[in-house]
């Protein structure tokens, strides 16, 4: 199970890999409140592209933090993966905070929201957008 954070001027990225526990949820929190302490108003991109499953505790934990967070973010961009659990997941969180939340089922949609939303950002060294096909 891994956790990585790319931050960006005007948004951040979080790629969750594996199965979510209680534990890698508030991991993720904690990632995007260090990330909300410094800046307001970004575009947030969760890559859950390669999540396996999660703990019912940490769709909790994710679903609370979507809800704290919400204000203080211009977009919320989540890939999720073909498994159902994690699909749903996202379906009941996106209804939780009233339907922000652009859920993307393809890497190439993900990046295509990236590449809109973060653009020159994205052409500096490093920085390209990411998603499963990215990552293999």
């Amino acid at each position: 199970m891994t956790v990585a954070l790319r931050e960006f001027e005007h948004g951040y990225l979080v790629a969750v890999r594996g199965f979510v526990s209680a534990e890698v949820a508030r991991e993720v929190v904690d990632a995007v409140t260090r990330v909300l302490r410094r800046r307001n108003d970004v575009y947030a991109f969760q890559d859950w592209f390669e999540v396996t499953g999660y703990e019912s505790r940490a769709r909790l934990i994710v679903s609370d933090a979507t809800v704290r967070f919400r204000k203080r973010l211009r977009a919320l961009h989540v890939g999720v993966s073909r498994d159902p659990m994690v699909s749903m997941g996202a379906s009941v969180i996106n209804v939780v905070v009233g339907g922000f939340i652009e859920i993307h089922s393809s890497a190439q949609s993900f990046a295509a929201a990236q590449n809109e939303l973060l653009g020159a950002e994205l052409q500096a060294p490093g920085r390209a957008p990411t998603g499963p096909a990215d990552n293999r």
